[in-house]
């Protein structure tokens, strides 16, 4: 919970409400990346060792820099003896109200 004090400036809470959204931003962002690394196809482990998390202003992202990640993520045809393609497109179907929670929990708003 964010604490506010009747002297705290306008400024203050802001910023105190703005740093807890972005702690809540990157709670569901970890929560789907963890998901999405355990769904990911794996010959190396590169792929799913590459899955990061960025946190913007009201915006969080999971990504990866790897050439070959898109192609392995959209092409259902490919054999994944172990993982799958959409692998972040399932994780966060199949985790979306985990992420909600885990969200809500760093707002304390459960």
């Amino acid at each position: 919970m964010v604490n506010i004090d009747s002297d705290d400036s306008f400024d203050e809470i802001k910023a105190a409400v703005a740093d807890r959204g972005m702690e809540a931003l990157r709670a569901g962002a970890e929560l789907l990346q963890s998901e999405a690394r355990a769904l990911t196809p794996k010959d190396s482990g590169a792929l799913a060792a590459s899955l990061q998390v960025t946190v913007s202003g009201d915006e969080a992202a999971v990504h990866t820099d790897l050439p070959y990640a898109v192609k392995q993520h959209e092409r259902l045809a490919f054999a994944h003896p172990n993982g799958q393609a959409k692998f972040l497109e399932t994780a966060l179907a199949a985790s979306q109200s985990d992420i909600q929670a885990a969200i809500a929990e760093v707002l304390d708003l459960s």
